[in-house]
């Protein structure tokens, strides 16, 4: 919605300058032809026909710039017809990533569940959600679950194995520091 909006609103503002652009050079010679052809009458008309012309051409040169504008996008970037849900639920995560940078827990964490039920192999949803489990409610236990799923499905070359390993023995540390 909101890459309409900025959208429109660049069109309008290109609307109302090329109405102005126009404006000036046509309300010249509407003035200078109505006054000639008309006398003092012919001033007022020939304002109102150069306020004609200018819309005329400010829609004019506004279509043809937006159709330009699109098939050059079309051309250059091709057009996305919809984002795939992987996307989507990446995009999930980098809010909940911002969450538990802003120490929300509670809301980080119903988050990762949402993205896990609708994907329950999403390794970095999984890895997420074990660091939300032990840095916002010390669940080692759940955490240590979590983590044991990714090394269970994930090869050791991969980063993400790699890094679940690391997290994992991070909670072993901790745990064996703790219970001394």
């Amino acid at each position: 919605m909101k890459g309409i909006i900025e959208n429109s609103t660049v069109s309008a503002a290109r609307f109302v300058r090329v109405s102005v652009w126009c404006f000036a050079p046509s309300c010249i010679v509407g003035i200078t032809y109505g006054y000639a052809v008309y006398g003092a009458w012919g001033i007022m008309a020939g304002i109102l026909l150069a306020a004609a012309v200018s819309m005329v051409a400010a829609i004019a040169v506004s279509w043809g710039l937006d159709t330009v504008g699109d098939a050059a996008g079309t051309l250059y970037g091709g057009r996305r017809s919809q984002w795939t849900r992987r996307e989507l639920l990446e995009g999930e995560m980098r809010k909940v990533q911002h969450q538990v940078k802003q120490q929300n827990f509670d809301s980080a964490l119903q988050g990762v569940d949402t993205i896990l039920a609708e994907d329950p192999n999403f390794q970095e949803a999984l890895l997420v959600k074990a660091r939300i489990l032990v840095e916002g409610f010390e669940r080692i236990e759940a955490a240590t679950r979590c983590i044991n799923r990714i090394l269970a499905s994930e090869p050791e070359t991969e980063t993400i194995h790699q890094e679940a390993s690391g997290l994992l023995n991070e909670l072993k540390l901790y745990q064996s520091l703790r219970f001394k």
